[in-house]
């Protein structure tokens, strides 16, 4: 039984990566996540994440000074897959994303992404599963986070003038 939870534990990753062999990380980070430093205001840093996470169908789940967490339903392959590694044919299934942002010198912050599928079991036990070890979802927010940046960069004011 242990070995069949392994397996499907392995089918999932390779499902949610789209092939057998991981493509390499596009960056080395700090954390060992995608993380990006952003130098703008935590207010216009978590607008644009709000604004992105939503437009990709998440709903907020928690939301702090320094820490958003939304989830939304998997959905196609990325379902069946969760209820093969994680959950059952009755497990209510989600995909987790967590952001959190720490100062990073005066005029910046650092933000980081963690990801998860959850299954949520009949009698009410929650499963889960770290996404942060696969190569494409890293990729996936790293690029995020990099246009993230830019975008919020471009749109700060220059000094001296106003």
């Amino acid at each position: 039984m242990k070995a069949n939870h392994l397996l499907l534990q392995g089918i999932l990753v390779l499902g949610v990566s789209g092939c057998a062999t991981a493509p390499p990380r596009t960056e080395v980070t700090r954390s060992g996540r995608p993380e990006i430093v952003i130098a703008a205001p935590v207010q216009s840093i978590k607008s644009a994440i709000v604004a992105d996470m939503m437009r990709e169908g998440y709903t907020i789940q928690k939301d702090t000074d320094l820490l958003l967490e939304f989830s939304r339903p998997t959905k196609g392959a990325e379902d069946f897959l969760t209820s093969m590694a994680v959950g059952n044919g009755y497990s209510t299934n989600t995909r987790v994303t967590q952001f959190t942002i720490v100062r990073d010198g005066e005029n910046a912050f650092r933000v980081f992404v963690s990801s998860s599928v959850q299954a949520q079991m009949p009698g009410g036990q929650v499963k889960s599963m770290s996404l942060n070890e696969n190569n494409n979802v890293f990729n996936t927010y790293q690029a995020a986070l990099k246009k993230m940046k830019d975008d919020l960069e471009a749109k700060r004011p220059t000094s001296g003038g106003g």
